[in-house]
């Protein structure tokens, strides 16, 4: 007889990716021949079907792996959603997921197999901060997409001998080397006349040394920072009503946020790096305009490769240093 066209109760809760037609006389209908009895048959044939699925991923990993690729993409959300609350299915099914790093994409037996300590962030915005000034031997993971967060701290449970570390933009500021002692008091100069070409737009300068010469400045920002410019967008085009939500939002942050704590404007910081030769230039530049202007250049070009995007002011800024460099070309040479 057929029992039902759907018993959810025979596979493990964990294997939504699979559909089982079942024939069987030893597991036992219910009085109203609508379900299966649950006793020690259906649970041992739980567990059987389990196993065989484990061994399917299993020998799929080593006899088709582009196969097992396939399959892993077309579920990877909901696999990384489960795994969370599943022991058994992240027993043998993490391996096979991927995440974002500053390497590239990478499955995560491969990165646990050649980094057993891995450093990550929450954000997407954190990440495309931080991956400018990140150590280029050791990836960065960017736990910024849905659930992958989740999982790296999940692995050292999955794993012997795996550790994880969030990564904090100002500890990952304070890594960076600063310029040599020789140079201190230019240094020092050069950011506190840089921070106050910037005083508009409430963003602090530090000077350091990155490993990529070719990168004249990065734009760094927590995320409490980055959620207050996001309010202050939003206020600036939206409508009067969505104004007052906005200004409601910022006084319960500000309410909310410890008395030690730092303000949102000053955790905006932009690094310019020592070791390239346009921020070296800007300590051969007499005249405060044309500094200023630099600077300002040197602060877009920042946030569009953090791909922010640009306020008000920050459009100010940059139309301000292209009027100045179309008047500097237009000028007739002496």
């Amino acid at each position: 007889m057929l029992l039902s066209e759907n018993a959810d109760d025979i596979l493990p809760d964990w294997a939504f990716f699979v559909r089982a037609v079942i024939d069987s006389t030893a597991l036992s209908p219910t009085a109203s021949r609508e379900a299966l009895v649950e006793d020690d048959a259906l649970e041992h044939t739980r567990q059987e079907l389990g196993a065989a699925i484990r061994r399917w991923v299993l020998d799929l990993g080593l006899t088709e792996p582009q196969r097992l690729a396939q399959f892993v993409a077309v579920h990877e959300v909901a696999l990384k959603s489960l795994v969370r609350h599943d022991d058994e299915l992240a027993a043998f099914i993490v391996r096979w997921l991927s995440v974002e790093t500053t390497h590239g994409r990478m499955r995560v037996g491969d990165l646990i197999g050649r980094f057993p300590h891995l450093r990550y962030v929450e954000t997407v915005d954190e990440y495309r901060q931080i991956a400018g000034i990140a150590d280029p031997r050791q990836p960065l993971v960017n736990g910024g997409y849905l659930f992958d967060a989740e999982l790296v701290r999940l692995l050292p449970l999955v794993f012997d001998g795996v550790t994880v570390e969030h990564v904090d933009l100002a500890d990952e500021l304070d890594r960076l080397d600063p310029p040599p002692l020789d140079d201190r008091a230019r240094v020092l100069a050069l950011e506190e006349r840089a921070t106050s070409a910037l005083s508009a737009v409430g963003c602090r300068v530090a000077v350091r040394s990155l490993d990529a010469a070719e990168i004249p400045a990065v734009y760094l920002a927590g995320a409490e920072a980055l959620r207050a410019i996001d309010r202050g967008r939003a206020r600036s085009v939206g409508s009067p009503l969505w104004g007052s939500v906005m200004d409601r939002i910022d006084a319960t942050a500000e309410r909310l946020r410890p008395a030690s704590s730092e303000v949102p404007s000053g955790s905006v910081r932009l690094c310019l790096n020592w070791q390239n030769s346009v921020v070296r230039s800007l300590l051969d530049i007499p005249d405060d305009l044309a500094f200023a202007r630099t600077v300002h250049l040197l602060y877009v070009q920042a946030l569009l490769a953090a791909q922010r995007p640009l306020s008000g002011d920050d459009r100010a800024l940059m139309m301000g240093a292209l009027h100045a460099l179309v008047e500097l070309s237009a000028r007739p040479a002496s």
